[in-house]
C-alpha cells in the first residue's frame, strides 16, 4: 500500500519484500534526529544495534555499533 501511494518508500528487491526510505525522508529523519537527540546519540545508537540483534541481524548490529565507535560492544557481539 506505502509503495502503491509513493509514501517515501523505494523497492530493494524483485518481490518486494525489503524497502528502504526514500533518500529524502531518509536525509529528513536523520535531520531530525540530530535535532531533537542531540545529546543522546550515542545511548540511541546502542539500543538501536541491540533491537536489530534481537531481531535476527547480527551483522546489522555488528556494523551499527562499529560505525558509531562502540568497537568493545561490537567486539562482545
Amino acid at each position: 500500500m506505502l509503495e502503491q501511494h509513493n509514501l517515501f518508500i523505494v523497492s530493494l528487491d524483485d518481490q518486494r519484500e525489503w524497502y528502504r526510505y526514500h533518500h529524502l525522508f531518509s536525509e529528513f529523519l536523520r535531520r531530525f534526529f540530530r535535532q531533537r537527540y542531540a545529546g543522546q546519540s550515542k545511548e540511541l545508537h546502542v539500543k538501536a544495534a541491540h533491537w536489530i540483534e534481537e531481531h535476527g541481524f547480527l551483522e546489522e548490529a555488528v556494523e551499527q555499533l562499529f560505525m558509531n565507535g562502540h568497537h568493545h560492544e561490537a567486539q562482545a557481539l
